[in-house]
């Protein structure tokens, strides 16, 4: 497990800002894979965020979102849930338009994830913005 979370984050650094559609497909499937831990997930989702950061990509957003609306309450609560909210916030950096619907959508997600994501979500598309 080790071996793979490290691999997914070294792909994140390696390729950040790059918006690379070979990496991001590469990474997507690791967040609906059932033998992934939540470890996993999670780090998975913020390497696809600063690969797609402040890309608005729309396949890497509707992914993180299933992903987050698909766990259970209790697993919303688990620390690396936070990295989903994390990577998903990555990819509206600076997009303070674009961000609206997203932030709507984190609505229907369980709490406290799903407040802490979309407080997120506005505060990172914000940011740089002068607004």
């Amino acid at each position: 497990i080790n071996m793979r979370i490290g691999s997914i984050v070294g792909l994140g650094l390696a390729y950040a800002g790059s918006n690379r559609e070979d990496v991001i497909e590469l990474l997507l499937p690791v967040l609906s894979d059932s033998n992934s831990t939540l470890e996993v997930v999670g780090q998975t989702a913020l390497a696809l965020g600063m690969v797609a950061i402040a890309s608005c990509h729309g396949e890497v957003t509707s992914t993180i979102l299933q992903t987050m609306m698909d766990k259970s309450d209790t697993e919303l609560k688990d620390t690396h849930c936070r990295f989903l909210a994390l990577g998903l916030a990555l990819t509206y950096l600076g997009k303070q338009e674009e961000a609206s619907l997203t932030i709507e959508a984190l609505k229907v997600v369980g709490n406290p994830l799903g407040k802490m994501a979309a407080t997120l979500v506005e505060v990172v598309a914000y940011a740089g913005t002068g607004d």
